[in-house]
């Protein structure tokens, strides 16, 4: 509990600008125009979400899943590095938490 202003406000520890839903890393790089990207892992990421991060076109969901390798809906605008940081959510909108 924190006191604002003279008035004890609870905030709940999902709410809040840092948690922007799950964050994966890129096991290779990836080009401009690619609708491929290979990670690390994919575990508890599934089709129909949201992905977010350097080159990902606005509005870009996981088409599909294949091992450790998303295919996106929309191709990538920039390239980026292995070890790139990912982040997926069920929301269109990068700075509210995945809730699951």
């Amino acid at each position: 509990m924190f006191t604002v202003g003279g008035t004890s406000v609870f905030i709940h520890k999902y709410l809040g600008p840092e948690s922007t839903g799950s964050k994966y890393t890129t096991s290779a790089a990836y080009a401009t125009s690619a609708t491929q990207i290979t990670l690390s892992s994919t575990v508890n990421i599934q089709v129909g979400q949201f992905v977010f991060g350097t080159g990902i076109a606005a509005g870009t969901k996981v088409g599909a899943i294949a091992a450790n390798t998303i295919t996106l809906t929309l191709p990538t605008t920039a390239g980026g590095a292995s070890g790139s940081n990912i982040w997926f959510n069920s929301k269109n909108d990068s700075t509210q938490p995945n809730y699951t």
